[in-house]
């Protein structure tokens, strides 16, 4: 039988906690804590330096890195029968 199934139910009943132990140990908490943590982390750093002026008549650069590709790059490289399949 499968493990999961076979366990004893677990109920707000028997246990008035249940709902917030289970919440703080799921993904779903862990993905959604992610802006406390990262500011958490934030706050350790020291301030970071000064933009530098943009010159005058010149456009102000913005890099926008896409990092997808890079992670399923990753994933083909320990999975080779993915290569030439979408991930």
């Amino acid at each position: 039988q499968e493990p999961l199934l076979a366990m004893k139910q677990r109920t707000t009943h028997e246990d008035p906690e249940f709902m917030s132990t289970f919440f703080k140990a799921s993904r779903l908490h862990f993905i959604g804590m992610w802006k406390a943590r990262y500011q958490q982390l934030l706050n350790t750093l020291p301030p970071p330096p000064p933009m530098s002026a943009v010159p005058p008549g010149q456009p102000r650069l913005v890099f926008h890195i896409d990092m997808d590709c890079f992670f399923a790059a990753v994933a083909i490289r320990g999975r080779p029968e993915l290569r030439d399949k979408p991930v």
